[in-house]
């Protein structure tokens, strides 16, 4: 049954497996040494994820916007580490 909460769970768990993806990518990236260091240290912004997306467990932004500005820095980020 969709439901609005059930659409929700569901792009928060595919916003988790993308940042997890890039993170995977940043580091086999860092390994082979085939990134820019301001393309990694980009990288590395967008991994310690900024308060204005997510505080903590009980603090996290009510903009969809914010989340899709992230997404479209990662992937940014990645199209470079290709």
């Amino acid at each position: 049954i969709d439901t609005i909460r059930w659409e929700n769970v569901r792009y928060c768990l595919e916003d988790y497996k993308y940042f997890m993806l890039f993170r995977d990518d940043v580091n086999k990236a860092r390994a082979d040494g085939r990134a820019s260091s301001s393309i990694l240290a980009r990288a590395e912004r967008l991994l310690a994820i900024d308060d204005a997306v997510v505080k903590d467990y009980a603090n996290w932004s009510q903009d969809p916007e914010v989340y899709l500005q992230a997404r479209r820095e990662m992937a940014q980020v990645i199209e470079h580490l290709m």
